[in-house]
């Protein structure tokens, strides 16, 4: 009697449907950056405006959903000292909207607007902004590619002067799994 019972619960829920496989389709031009990247952070020193850091960065990057990017930082920031970051960049390209999550304990979540998409065959490149400090605006451009990453921060001021703090730029370690 147990065994018919164990059997038909077997069968009962061999029979439920497969939730996940009604998911949509990932997102083609962001799929593309699943994986594992090496590269580099290069970014305007805080203490010498003048002065460009560059950290050695490896990038871990998989699909949280099929419009969101999940991405793990570890940056080498010099000898015995390592510094990890967790994001994750949400997509909404059909309200032009991007909401870049940052942190672990601490999450803090930013809504930018997507002013440019740029899709191309081998190349995508995503331009948003959002407020910046004293009345001026960052911006931000993404380019993936099959095989290279980047991603530059520029702060723009209330005259429209663009200065670049930051640029991301790997290229793929191993192929995407």
């Amino acid at each position: 009697m147990l065994a018919r019972l164990v059997l038909a619960l077997m069968c009962w829920t061999a029979a439920l449907p497969a939730y996940a496989l009604y998911d949509p389709k990932p997102d083609a031009s962001l799929s593309v950056a699943q994986g594992d990247w090496a590269g580099s952070l290069t970014y305007r020193d805080y203490q010498g405006a003048d002065r460009m850091v560059t950290l050695p960065t490896r990038l871990f990057v998989a699909l949280g959903a099929p419009d969101t990017l999940v991405c793990h930082y570890v940056f080498d920031d010099g000898p015995g000292k390592t510094v990890y970051s967790y994001e994750s960049v949400r997509f909404d390209f059909a309200n032009h909207a991007l909401t870049w999550t940052t942190g672990d304990a601490d999450r803090t979540a930013k809504v930018y607007r997507i002013v440019s998409v740029d899709r191309q065959p081998s190349m995508t490149r995503v331009i948003f902004e959002g407020p910046g400090k004293d009345e001026g605006r960052v911006r931000f451009t993404m380019e993936i590619e099959a095989q290279r990453l980047m991603m530059r921060k520029e702060e723009i001021d209330a005259a429209g002067a663009s200065l670049l703090r930051n640029t991301f730029s790997f290229q793929r370690s191993r192929s995407p799994g």
